[in-house]
């Protein structure tokens, strides 16, 4: 069982000049921040942060809900989906259905890691710059979720198969809310908001994931307010937080195989 703890904090009213950072304790270190090959928790954070999907779930029931695709038809092996208009990535280059099919297709005939088991039987088809049509080969019962992370080609494609795996991905290019800004391993990494994320400029200017090299030493910052959350909090810390003012905790387990 993993336990976690968040610290509920409220922003005051900052001046318009001062940025607002959230910053996360945690104990585990990155181990990638290339999607094709990272597997660490915290590498996902940083994904689920940076790259977009077309579709996303819903938090209550995990329905598919509108990502980067504002809107989908079709039924049985073949859905079309629309993209929202005047998608970009975070170096102002346009997101276009291009960045869908190459995604899909080259991570089916590379098999990419955390790709594969979502699109080992898909087939992505350009239709026009907002529109792609993706065809399994088998009834696919996730269809038409697809929350595989989309990849900008104009970046990914400099590099053939083996030197895909060996990128390290610290360019920040990406489509959601925050982008890589910076990495200093051991320490800390920093993402920073996208300007042209389609949600809108999120309220939060930086995100900071803050690497401690104990859960005590975390749980310390957290009680004096140096973060904001925290999360592989140790089991004894965490049954005292439950009862310190100003933080709020919430256990779960961690999903695993």
């Amino acid at each position: 069982v993993t336990l976690a703890a968040l610290a509920a904090v409220t922003v005051a009213g900052a001046a318009e000049d001062e940025k607002v950072v959230f910053t996360i304790g945690l104990i585990n270190d990155v181990d990638s921040l290339n999607p094709l090959v990272g597997v660490e928790v915290p590498d996902y954070e940083v994904w689920n942060l940076q790259y977009a999907t077309l579709t996303d779930k819903a938090a209550d029931d995990f329905a598919t809900i509108p990502g980067l695709a504002e809107s989908w038809e079709g039924s049985g092996q073949t859905y079309t989906y629309t993209l929202r208009e005047g998608l970009k990535w975070s170096d102002g280059q346009p997101l276009t259905a291009e960045d869908i099919a190459y995604t899909i297709n080259r991570a089916r005939d590379e098999e990419w890691l955390n790709h594969s088991s979502t699109v080992v039987n898909l087939d992505a088809k350009v239709i026009d710059e907002r529109t792609v049509e993706i065809t399994s080969k088998v009834p696919d019962p996730k269809l038409p979720t697809m929350d595989v992370y989309i990849v900008p080609k104009h970046v990914w494609e400099r590099y053939d198969a083996k030197a895909i795996v060996k990128y390290d991905a610290l360019d920040g290019v990406g489509s959601g809310p925050f982008t890589l800004a910076e990495l200093k391993r051991g320490q800390f990494w920093r993402l920073q908001a996208n300007p042209n994320y389609w949600g809108g400029q999120p309220a939060i200017d930086e995100v900071v994931f803050r690497l401690f090299n104990n859960g005590d030493a975390m749980v310390a910052a957290l009680k004096q307010g140096e973060i904001d959350a925290a999360h592989g909090v140790p089991a004894q810390a965490f049954k005292d937080l439950e009862s310190t003012e100003g933080i709020v905790t919430v256990g779960g387990e961690q999903g695993g195989f």
